[in-house]
């Protein structure tokens, strides 16, 4: 629909009088730089241009035009309705002296908030325009306009919350291959506003948005409890202790599903952060109240048991809760095959508790087993995998460790590489793996230091680790 649009509005707006030059220049400048950044690059070009021009004085009504082409793409072809909601209020303040330029805005306006299933709203803006809106719209999106006028749908059954659902599938599966730059930018301005968020589907759907961008922000090493705070205020009961889930959001099965899904994610990965204990012991507490209407209510009870008895560095029952797991018939290939990994691991832990050799032939099953299972996030790989160098260092086999460690980090560099992603963005991710890194490092220099063929080490000790040189000394005694 985006590229489809631009030539309406181009030929529309470009008719017009132009009296600002940088107005023209950005709009004939549109196609380029759609195609060097999409929606977003033009919004961010519309962002430049703006604060330059105000800088100069008042703006010129001829930016309400601008700020329109902005806003019905990125609002069809991103669903960032609140960024576009908020350009159409600029521009009809930029264009309060220009009747014509009003139309324009209210026309284009009034389509998008049919478009998510608002016809109230559109019918309001119509009502202040004179004009007909096949002035400023081609025959096919004023066709729309007026279908979507005359045979009204809910905001969860518009084609603006389908889209919506689309955009935030792709950002899924940019995750899950280990892209957080651009997932995040698609997530980022997902959520529909509060005008648009009345249903508890849409509600839902946006706290389902917070929730991945929560997860990668703390993937990015940044601090989430403020999303995650939001998330168990959105949920709760207004002014009520403790706090009690709404009833509302739970009352349709298919949307206590998604809530479950949620309040997963809640306990799963709110680890750090002010109040992160207390936001999982609600979320924990509703997931309990909600498992007649889960699917997924016990398979989420072991895993969270796992991961209990993980933190509390109980071996043997964190062992147990895994294959009580995998006992479930109905498991998921993948989480069956990181299951099958995990018991691996921590029977690792249990046989050097018990002072028993470790079965390291076992544990490098495991780590291959982790890259070569398909469909597994890449998020995911390296978490498992981090856990198995942590493993084999625990077991005292310090050259797979740092062989097994060398390869993680390789695997995400190679992910991030692939993916272009920005600096900050990888260095906040190596936080993550900090100790992995820790482990990596460290048993690269007692490696160097015995090597395993038994040759003598050097007197000065230099490793790589992807493609960084580490150097350490060995002093000499007298």
């Amino acid at each position: 629909m985006i590229r489809r649009l631009i030539p309406a509005l181009l030929a529309l707006m470009l008719a017009q009088p132009v009296q600002a030059q940088s107005p023209a220049d950005l709009l004939n400048d549109v196609d380029r730089i759609l195609a060097d950044g999409g929606g977003l690059g033009l919004d961010v070009e519309l962002t430049r241009a703006l604060r330059a021009a105000r800088a100069q004085g008042p703006l010129d009504p001829d930016w309400a035009q601008v700020m329109v082409v902005t806003a019905s793409l990125i609002a069809t072809g991103l669903c960032k309705a609140e960024r576009a909601l908020d350009l159409y209020d600029n521009a009809l303040t930029v264009a309060q002296d220009a009747p014509e330029m009003q139309h324009f805005v209210r026309i284009w306006r009034a389509y998008t908030y049919a478009y998510f299933g608002r016809p109230d709203l559109a019918r309001a803006d119509l009502d202040r325009v004179t004009v007909d809106p096949s002035r400023y719209l081609e025959d096919e999106y004023a066709t729309q306009l007026q279908g979507w006028l005359d045979a009204p749908v809910s905001v969860s059954d518009s084609p603006g919350f389908l889209k919506c659902t689309e955009v935030a599938r792709d950002a899924a599966a940019l995750f899950n291959a280990g892209d957080l730059d651009q997932a995040r930018s698609l997530l980022i301005g997902l959520n529909l506003p509060e005008v648009l968020a009345q249903e508890p589907l849409v509600r839902i759907s946006n706290l389902s948005t917070l929730s991945l961008l929560a997860v990668i922000s703390g993937r990015m090493g940044q601090d989430d409890s403020a999303v995650f705070d939001r998330i168990i205020a959105d949920l709760s009961v207004p002014d009520v202790t403790p706090p009690t889930l709404r009833p509302e959001m739970v009352a349709d099965a298919g949307h206590a599903q998604m809530v479950a899904d949620v309040l997963d994610m809640v306990v799963n990965s709110d680890r750090t952060g002010t109040g992160a204990a207390a936001r999982r012991t609600t979320a924990q507490r509703w997931l309990e109240g909600l498992a007649p209407q889960d699917a997924q209510a016990a398979i989420r009870a072991l895993s969270f048991a796992v991961n209990d008895y993980r933190i509390a560095g109980n071996w043997p029952r964190a062992a147990q809760a895994v294959q009580e797991l995998l006992a479930l018939p109905d498991l998921d290939a993948d989480v069956r095959a990181m299951s099958e990994v995990e018991l691996v691991e921590l029977q690792s832990y249990i046989a050097v508790a018990e002072g028993r050799p470790v079965d390291h032939i076992a544990l490098a099953n495991a780590f291959r087993a982790v890259f070569d299972t398909d469909g597994i996030a890449a998020a995911v790989r390296v978490d498992v995998a981090g856990r198995l160098v942590g493993a084999f260092d625990h077991a005292g086999h310090a050259y797979l460790a740092h062989v097994a460690g060398i390869e993680v980090w390789q695997y995400m560099r190679d992910v991030q590489r692939a993916t272009a992603q920005a600096g900050d963005s990888v260095a906040g991710q190596g936080k993550v793996l900090r100790a992995t890194a820790d482990i990596t490092i460290a048993d690269g220099f007692d490696v160097a230091a015995q090597p395993p063929d038994g040759t003598p080490p050097p007197p000065g000790l230099c490793q790589e680790v992807v493609g960084i040189e580490l150097c350490t000394i060995v002093l000499q005694q007298p």
